[in-house]
């Protein structure tokens, strides 16, 4: 039988329990899909599917990338996060040699792992528009909450749980940049025993400057609805641009539960990603060391090494 191109030529479900510091037992279901493609999926608890790659690495990783300007052209391997991290591992103490990992279907992971995953309503992500399909049909339009920042938090623990990637509930170091990096802090904040080290690059307009292009958020998520009929890939121009933000500055208790080391990396010439919002992050945020570059091209040349750097100083290597 001649098979479709999204005929699964792999799936792999595992069950394995375990018991918290809660009496009561919990199921942890790894599930991952590989289709015709190549790419591999792991099925969050919603029903979302989101494609994963991930590397062998001296260090757990897990990566998050920025808003996508055409949300379905954006994955985890087009944008910029992808080849500064995989530069920074390139530069770490050797165990970072080989570019894959095995998934941990077998109850062992033999090496820590670096995962790259593609957010919901971006590039070639599934599942999420059910949701979306049934919230327009009951007039509800609150889809694009899915995309605020806290919600994407949830995603990135799911990728790390169900993934296979990691162990049962094992501490990673969460990084990202511009939403990915708004994503990776919320998670820092809500699930800090999870959270080793935090990576936080060119972080996003937040508080004031936000509320100021809002508007232009909910303008440009229009325009793309109108231009791309039959989709939901507004939405998340709706959700992760407009509809979401940092909690206040004046919130310092939601700031002073991030406890583990992290780095800030911010650089000129970026209106999206100003200096202002890294600089107040590092003011916010207990234990942050905060490096600045002149431009992006800058950026790109010397922030792998500088996370590397930073990740051996901390002793997350």
């Amino acid at each position: 039988m001649q098979s479709s191109p999204l005929f699964l030529l792999l799936r792999t479900t595992v069950a394995r329990h375990h018991w918290p510091a809660s009496p009561r037992q919990v199921v942890r279901k790894i599930s991952t899909e590989m289709i015709e493609s190549g790419e591999t999926f792991v099925s969050l608890s919603d029903g979302t599917q989101l494609p994963f790659h991930c590397r062998r690495s001296p260090v757990n990783m897990i990566i998050g990338h920025g808003l996508g300007a055409h949300p379905a052209r954006k994955s985890w391997n087009a944008d910029i996060s992808y080849d500064i991290i995989d530069g920074a591992i390139s530069r770490l103490p050797p165990g970072a040699t080989s570019t894959s990992c095995r998934l941990d279907v077998s109850g062992s992971t033999p090496t820590k792992t670096a995962v790259f995953y593609t957010a919901r309503g971006h590039g070639t992500s599934r599942g999420w528009e059910d949701s979306a399909a049934g919230e327009e049909e009951e007039g509800r339009g609150l889809t694009h909450r899915m995309f605020h920042w806290r919600n994407l938090a949830k995603d990135m623990l799911e990728v790390a749980d169900l993934s296979g990637a990691l162990k049962e509930e094992e501490s990673f170091v969460a990084m990202g940049q511009s939403m990915g990096a708004a994503t990776a802090l919320y998670l820092a904040m809500d699930h800090p025993e999870r959270i080793d080290g935090l990576v936080l690059m060119r972080a996003p307009r937040a508080w004031e400057s936000r509320k100021i292009v809002a508007s232009e958020g909910v303008r440009d998520a229009e325009n793309f609805r109108r231009a791309n009929p039959g989709t939901f890939h507004h939405l998340p121009l709706l959700g992760a641009w407009s509809g979401t933000d940092l909690p206040p500055k004046e919130d310092s208790g939601a700031y002073r539960r991030v406890q583990c080391p992290v780095l800030i990396l911010s650089h000129g010439k970026d209106a999206a990603h100003p200096i202002d919002t890294g600089e107040a992050l590092a003011r916010l945020i207990p234990h942050a060391e905060f490096v600045t570059a002149e431009d992006e091209s800058s950026a790109r040349r010397t922030w792998p090494q500088e996370i590397a750097n930073w990740l051996v100083k901390q002793n997350l290597v």
